[in-house]
C-alpha cells in the first residue's frame, strides 16, 4: 500500500453542490482514501493509493461529471464593436 496525497485544480466549480459531487465521484473509485473539494479555490484535495489507483482516472471521472482539470473551459468574450457602434451615430 503506497498512500499519496495530492492537490489537482479543478475548474468550473461554483458552488458547495460541485465540491459534493466531485467528493462523492471520486470517492467511488477504488483505492481512494479521502476527498476534499473547494469550490472557492478551484481544487481538490485527494488521498488515493497509487498501487490501486492514479491520477489519469482520478482526472478521468471529474472530467465524465463536466468540471476540468486542466483549464477553465468558459470564456466569456465581450467586444466593443457594439459600444463603439452606438457612439459612432
Amino acid at each position: 500500500m503506497s498512500m499519496r496525497q495530492t492537490k489537482l485544480k479543478v475548474f468550473d466549480m461554483t458552488c458547495t453542490s460541485c465540491e459534493k459531487r466531485i467528493e462523492q465521484t471520486v470517492k467511488k473509485l477504488d483505492g481512494v482514501r479521502d476527498v476534499k473539494a473547494d469550490f472557492s479555490g478551484q481544487f481538490t484535495e485527494i488521498e488515493y493509493d497509487d498501487e490501486i489507483c492514479n491520477l489519469g482516472v482520478i482526472k478521468e471521472a471529474i472530467n465524465r461529471i463536466g468540471y476540468s482539470t486542466e483549464n477553465s473551459s468558459r470564456h466569456c468574450f465581450i467586444t466593443l464593436d457594439v459600444c463603439w457602434a452606438k457612439y459612432l451615430k
